[in-house]
């Protein structure tokens, strides 16, 4: 197995790893996936860990180059991408290493030490998505406890392995005609500086058992997220709106795992975009938006359209870096929420306990924000992550007291 990745590593990018790497090249899509422990790990055991995991992931271990095709090579040689702190919260420490290059390894394990651990387990967004850092996440406590790993190579990129009516002249015949739908969407609200992103700001809040709201949300034809979906969409216009009807466009990152029938330990770029349009006005009903957002979705992703969006989005196979935005574009996402769903409880680190998780990724080059949600044990955790440059803390922080404020008033109720 270990043979069969080795081969791999030395394999060109595919169009979604192209596409985060350059965006790399003028600012920064790295993932950081966060646990807080109950107590205090071991550091020896963590660094042994460490090297355990980037061994059984030689592409973690190995450079992006370009020569001039982008592709993997493994390094020679290589210090252990790991860092120890001893003060400050998990937030200060994230927005730093949000943006931490990798030049080498495409890996790096922060160990932050208060009262408890805090683990920051950093990735190029190039090598792995949000769903393939809590794997690895996973992966690396297991290794910490001294157990021995079963695992899924990784394989060639995502957009070979779809369906064949989503690959060649079909695929290229349907991602054409998608163009066409995408163009005749309307001009979205402007939010945030026209200005390039350089670094990321993060906050959030909890909300404590959520499944009544669920169960509500159900019984009204939506679930959870979609009607998290329609109160971001609905703060966002009370915040930025004029008043009148106005549109937003709503980026949902779905996972392409079962599309392209992938195994659920593989690790690996596979996610795409869900775009969609709503209509905002200040009489819009949140659970009818909540309906529309859940219909929307459950029919986009059914027709296929988040793997005609990764046909669309494929980045150079050159090392071209991406011009930086100077004025709006009216068909860019602007609001963005990815869910991570109820994640299965990881295992105790020699009998300490996790007690967050959070996966969150540093905002790029275009977007002023985007909203992360994962649910752990019996809390919901909402994270924001905001571009600094396109929006000031106190701004983030209204958007998200908004928000907070809204879907408490709904649990309460619920």
């Amino acid at each position: 197995m270990k043979t069969f990745e080795s081969n791999l590593v030395h394999r060109m990018l595919g169009g979604l790893e192209r596409q985060f790497y350059q965006q790399n090249l003028v600012g920064s899509t790295n993932i950081v996936c966060v646990l807080t422990f109950e107590g205090r790990l071991d550091s020896k055991q963590l660094k042994s860990a460490l090297q355990k995991l980037i061994g059984h992931h030689p592409r973690l271990g190995s450079a992006i180059i370009a020569d001039p095709y982008i592709r993997f090579s493994p390094l020679p040689s290589m210090d252990l991408p790991y860092q120890e702190s001893f003060e400050g919260n998990w937030r200060s420490v994230l927005e730093e290493d949000l943006h931490r290059p990798y030049p080498g390894p495409q890996i790096f394990l922060h160990h932050l030490v208060t009262d408890g651990s805090t683990l920051l387990l950093g990735f190029n967004h190039a090598v792995v998505d949000g769903l393939s850092s809590l794997i690895l996440a996973r992966q690396l406590i297991e290794l910490y406890n001294g157990h021995v790993l079963s695992l899924s190579p990784s394989m060639e990129a995502v957009e070979d392995r779809f369906p064949k009516s989503f690959r060649g002249l079909q695929g290229w015949w349907k991602a054409i005609r998608f163009i066409l739908h995408l163009a005749k969407l309307r001009s979205t609200l402007q939010i945030g500086l026209i200005v390039p992103t350089r670094s990321t700001g993060s906050t959030g809040f909890k909300l404590s058992d959520t499944r009544d709201l669920n169960d509500l949300a159900r019984a009204r034809g939506s679930n959870f997220f979609a009607l998290l979906s329609a109160v971001i969409l609905k703060s966002v216009y009370e915040i930025y709106g004029t008043g009148s009807e106005s549109s937003l466009s709503l980026n949902t990152p779905v996972s392409l795992r079962s599309s392209a029938n992938i195994p659920s330990d593989e690790i690996g770029v596979f996610l795409a975009g869900h775009l969609a349009l709503y209509s905002i006005s200040p009489t819009t009903d949140p659970w009818t938006l909540a309906r529309a957002c859940f219909d929307t979705l459950k029919q986009g992703v059914a027709e296929g359209h988040p793997m005609l969006l990764t046909l669309l989005a494929r980045g150079s196979r050159k090392p071209s870096a991406p011009k930086i935005p100077t004025k709006p574009s009216p068909h860019r996402p602007t609001v963005s929420i990815s869910n991570l769903g109820r994640i299965e409880p990881l295992s105790a680190a020699q009998g300490i306990e996790v007690s967050e998780v959070h996966a969150v990724s540093a905002q790029s080059m275009k977007d002023p924000f985007a909203f992360v949600v994962a649910s752990y044990r019996e809390e919901t955790f909402i994270d924001l992550q905001f571009s600094k440059e396109k929006l000031n803390r106190d701004e983030a922080e209204a958007l998200l007291s908004a928000v907070r404020q809204k879907m408490s008033f709904l649990s309460a109720n619920s």
